[in-house]
């Protein structure tokens, strides 16, 4: 550890500036392939075009009859059309239909579909009481994709929809950016229990991976746990006082950078943000309400940014109006607890900084800015839902 001595002031940093900040790191490299099955949610670290035409050939888009549409022209309710029912054949005739299902290949011949529901079967063959358009029911081929087209660019986050275009155009596997390895380290057994019950799930939905999560008893032994682990990030539970010896703080301010000590949020101002060894590390509070919150505010936007996704706050923004003001207090951005009840937001107690029980209670979050004293009754405000207000 270094001889340096001298603490960094106590000086909390705008979180504008911390997020600034996080977004000039470099983000992770590298590519791996994963199965189509685990692709969602994963960013693609490179573009992937089609290996073939989609659909190969024109194709069923509904469940119903195929045809050729001129067969169909002038058909009314009071002029039904005979048509005479075929099974599979390698081309339609005239005056011919054959059943098909969404996806089945037309017979030659046939440019339309006619739905299930409008047509009335009589003996071996329908009659039908509506005419059709060519290419109606029908996805040509080629349509939805050409052999060499661009799916999606680099830096995609992908869905589920993504996997199923990916596996229409002949691959099995999706090019995606390495999961961030993240080694939590907490100081003290009461902090490792907060942290593996809360932790993991939190960083598995911004993209990470935890490789290591378990106790370290001294501040000289992060160093060990977490290059023995490769790690990404390095996220400290407690600590970040400096008067203690050993502490997670002082380690930071000896062996490698600290970018700021406190972040201008409340809860968690406590929060300290730096870098070793070109490792970003942020060292949060050990009380349940301040960890989670500096995990939100700075923790998760720095992990979802190295691992190549969107470092906004993950969850949806909805603008509801406020039913009871929220006092906030210049230079520090508030995340306030709100219950959505009747198409309105409801604080909970915001003054209560200690309690978990309120975040727990909430539907959602308001990020008060910095220079603001808060919301009046009756301001509408952006709410993000970290649950469903229709959920218990």
């Amino acid at each position: 550890m270094s001889a340096r001595t001298d603490p960094p002031p106590f000086l909390p940093l705008p979180l504008d500036d911390v997020w600034r900040w996080i977004a000039t790191l470099p983000r992770i490299g590298g590519s791996e392939d994963v199965a189509l099955a685990d692709c969602a949610g994963r960013v693609l670290s490179r573009p992937v075009t089609a290996a073939g035409d989609v659909p190969p050939t024109a194709c069923a888009t509904r469940l119903g009859f195929a045809l050729r549409a001129e067969d169909s022209e002038g058909a009314g309710d009071y002029n039904p059309l005979p048509l005479r029912l075929v099974d599979a054949v390698g081309s339609l005739d005239v005056g011919c239909a054959m059943s098909v299902a969404p996806g089945d290949e037309l017979p030659t011949g046939a440019d339309a579909v006619l739905p299930v529901d409008e047509v009335d079967h009589h003996g071996n063959g329908l009659r039908i009481t509506a005419p059709v358009a060519p290419g109606s029911g029908v996805i040509q081929a080629g349509e939805e994709c050409a052999a060499g087209d661009d799916l999606a660019p680099a830096e995609t986050r992908l869905s589920a929809a993504h996997a199923a275009l990916f596996l229409q155009a002949g691959h099995a596997t999706a090019p995606v950016v390495p999961r961030a390895r993240v080694a939590v380290l907490p100081l003290g057994s009461e902090a490792t229990s907060l942290a593996a019950v809360t932790l993991p799930g939190l960083i598995g939905r911004d993209g990470g991976v935890v490789r290591h999560l378990d106790v370290v008893d001294h501040a000289d032994s992060i160093v060990t746990a977490w290059r023995v682990e490769h790690a990404d990030i390095l996220l400290v539970i407690g600590g970040t006082g400096y008067e203690e010896p050993g502490t997670a703080l002082r380690w930071l301010h000896g062996s490698g950078e600290i970018q700021c000590r406190g972040v201008a949020i409340n809860p968690g101002v406590g929060a300290v943000v730096g870098r070793t060894e070109s490792i970003p590390v942020v060292i949060l509070p050990a009380t349940a309400l301040a960890m989670l919150s500096a995990y939100e505010l700075v923790a998760g936007p720095l992990l979802r940014h190295l691992g190549g996704h969107d470092a906004a706050l993950p969850w949806l923004t909805i603008t509801l109006p406020l039913r009871e003001k929220i006092a906030s207090r210049i230079g520090r951005s508030e995340l306030a607890r709100v219950r959505v009840r009747d198409g309105a937001a409801w604080p909970l107690a915001v003054s209560e900084d200690r309690l978990v029980s309120t975040l727990a209670a909430a539907d959602g979050l308001v990020l008060v800015p910095g220079d603001s004293e808060g919301y009046p009754a009756g301001a509408s405000v952006s709410v993000y839902l970290s649950r469903s207000p229709l959920t218990p």
